[in-house]
């Protein structure tokens, strides 16, 4: 949600991923997991299980399919690793 004082450029994606996606993603790579069917942070979860927890499959994926720039999709894999890891040690 923009605050008066934040333009629409600033916002960080229009997906609300809570807090998995970097803040300079832009918002083409939102539309493009939006495409993607992944629209919440949940569906981006599920997406980075399905590929077996792994942080290269994930970041390859979110470059091509999504066209995060490589940087990002390495902090945002990194990201579901971490978060993976404690889901997993319940």
């Amino acid at each position: 949600m923009l605050s008066s004082s934040q333009s629409p450029a600033l916002v960080p994606c229009q997906v609300d991923m809570r807090g998995i996606l970097c803040s300079s993603t832009d918002v083409a790579a939102a539309d493009k997991l939006k495409e993607a069917n992944i629209d919440t942070a949940e569906k981006l979860m599920g997406n980075f299980m399905v590929m077996g927890r792994s942080e290269e499959k994930m970041a390859k994926w979110l470059e091509d399919v999504c066209e995060v720039r490589s940087v990002e999709a390495k902090k945002i894999s990194a990201a579901l690793v971490e978060k993976g890891d404690k889901i997993c040690s319940m």
